[in-house]
């Protein structure tokens, strides 16, 4: 599924923060969600809508440590950050 800020803009908000950190670029049209994460895009908007830009941008390419404060506020925030975590890694070897 392709993700879009018209469609799932906080998510698409940190695909685009993570894409960059990776040296990737920004500026993407939308970005490729594998399948198996279609089901939880609402879950991950919802919590990552309710952060910060700046908690946003942490949970994105924070340091591990400072992201794990964040994602462990809520179950929909460490869904948010599987899924960017799985993004980060290619989808490969993910759920």
């Amino acid at each position: 599924m392709r993700v879009m800020a018209s469609s799932h803009p906080a998510i698409f908000e940190c695909l685009e923060a993570v894409s960059h950190d990776m040296g990737a670029s920004a500026g993407h049209a939308s970005y490729i969600v594998a399948d198996s994460w279609v089901g939880k895009l609402a879950i991950a908007e919802g919590a990552l809508a309710g952060l910060s830009r700046e908690d946003r941008e942490t949970l994105s390419i924070g340091d591990t440590g400072e992201a794990r404060v964040i994602h462990e506020r809520s179950p929909g925030l460490k869904v948010a950050y599987d899924l960017l975590l799985g993004f980060f890694n290619d989808w490969i070897d993910w759920r």
